[in-house]
């Protein structure tokens, strides 16, 4: 560990550049191609194969994420984030020369399994190389970069479109993947590796149950028979996983990571965040457009509030760890995003967009105080050669929250909207969708209320000392 932290300043930040550009370009594809499938469609055909391109690449990205991590616990940390960089490198340029739907489909879940590398592997090298107290400042730093990418997508992914065709989406990222790539190579040290045995069977368990079911959730399945054979198969995977995972010698997940106090709060934290705020903002393009009356591009730049908001509370919340008692910020954004419901509801009944930007801002800053302290408390506290897992479980809690709040949030104001596709919310649709939010939180507070996290610095200092400084 101390090699990583004692490696120069100049060499850190090269390696910084390298991991920004990885999160940079597996952030921007995750939202650069839903503007460009007019055009692929219109070139490729399949109409009715729209949303795969997308769907796929998510649950990919969201599935494969802690595979990668645990294989960097397990085998090396450089190794694995090189091969996942190769592998969304590869996926990106094949995407870019598909042929026909189906191809496109297929290197879009090859590009989605590495960029699950690419998020979780960033701040795990992160949580490797730099200190606590150095992490608040690179954490706040990466953050930025993955919201900027998030928000340019779109806009970039039009303008490709536009002047020099679809296929630029993917191809103008080859170029940056391969440099990337490349300093990791050159710059980045070797890092972790227990050199046990991996949990494949574990392992195909959990992308066949967690794969499921996201699947579930994210492509909208219309047809019951579909649905139901994707909720029984991910059931039935999920329950056979973790009774394998309670005998495994080297189990992908480490069960008592997750009965630690600190760790399975932080868990159980991001999954009810990323519940309330990615369900909130898939729900309110039709709650502007619909119920407020809005033309899409201005709802857009409303939603961005939400973002915004997020990525200016990380980069305060990112420093005030440090020096200030975890439980008591992540206390606070969780109460914001709480406020952010009432807000919200009642922007959506009264039709009053001057409250809802405040609203949007207030979920924002919530996120912001929950997401960056989780993330650099369950590091510290994590043993390090669980520091993969740990790491990748955490995104995977919030975008697995997401997914189950876009749907859940979704149906209370279904019918209202397609009873009265304009004007605002009605109180019962309004109160069902965020009063769910709302709801979602009160059970995460009350788990918060008796644990009080150690001060970061003087455990990261005292686990050094017991651990002979390696």
């Amino acid at each position: 560990m101390t090699a990583g932290w004692e490696l120069t300043t100049p060499r850190k930040r090269l390696i910084l550049i390298g991991l920004s550009t990885g999160v940079f370009l597996a952030s921007i594809e995750s939202t650069v191609v839903s503007v460009a499938m007019p055009a692929i469609v219109g070139e490729l055909g399949e109409r009715s194969a729209y949303i795969w391109p997308i769907a796929l690449y998510m649950v990919a990205s969201s599935v494969s994420g802690p595979i990668w991590g645990r294989l960097s616990d397990v085998i090396e940390r450089k190794a694995v984030y090189i091969a996942g960089l190769l592998t969304f490198t590869t996926g990106m340029l094949l995407s870019g020369l598909a042929w026909d739907m189906r191809s496109l489909i297929a290197f879009r879940v090859l590009q989605g399994v590495g960029g699950g590398a690419l998020l979780v592997l960033t701040f795990t090298v992160i949580g490797d190389l730099f200190r606590v107290e150095e992490r608040g400042y690179v954490t706040s730093y990466t953050s930025t970069v993955w919201a900027f990418s998030s928000a340019a997508g779109p806009v970039l992914g039009g303008w490709l479109t536009e002047n020099v065709g679809w296929r630029w989406i993917f191809l103008i990222g080859v170029a940056p993947g391969t440099a990337a790539a490349l300093i990791a190579l050159r710059a980045m040290p070797r890092l972790g590796g227990t050199g046990k045995e991996f949990d494949l069977r574990g392992a195909a368990l959990f992308v066949l149950g967690t794969g499921s079911l996201m699947l579930l959730f994210e492509s909208e399945v219309s047809r019951p028979e579909l649905a139901a054979a994707l909720a029984a198969i991910g059931g039935l995977a999920i329950a056979s996983f973790v009774v394998l995972e309670r005998s495994a010698k080297n189990p992908l997940l480490p069960l008592r990571s997750l009965r630690d106090r600190y760790v399975g709060t932080a868990m159980a934290v991001n999954f009810v965040a990323g519940f309330v705020f990615f369900g909130t903002i898939s729900v309110m393009p039709a709650v502007l457009q619909w119920g407020l009356g809005l033309e899409p591009t201005p709802a857009g730049l409303v939603i961005v509030s939400g973002t915004l908001g997020w990525v200016a509370a990380a980069n305060v919340a990112s420093r005030l760890v440090v020096d200030h008692e975890v439980g008591a910020l992540v206390r606070l954004g969780l109460s914001l995003i709480a406020g952010s419901m009432v807000g919200i509801s009642a922007a959506a009944v009264q039709g009053v967009l001057a409250l809802m930007v405040p609203s949007l801002l207030m979920l924002g800053f919530g996120m912001g105080m929950v997401v960056p302290p989780t993330l650099i408390a369950t590091q510290t506290l994590s043993r390090r050669e669980e520091l993969g897992i740990t790491t990748s479980m955490l995104a995977f809690m919030r975008v697995l929250g997401g997914s189950m709040g876009s749907q859940a949030m979704w149906f209370p104001m279904a019918s209202s909207l397609g009873a009265h596709p304009s004007g605002p919310l009605t109180l019962s649709s309004a109160l069902g969708s965020f009063g769910l939010g709302f709801a979602a939180i009160v059970p995460a507070l009350l788990l918060l209320r008796g644990i009080t996290y150690p001060d970061l610095r003087d455990y990261e200092r005292t686990s050094l000392a017991h651990h002979g400084d390696h």
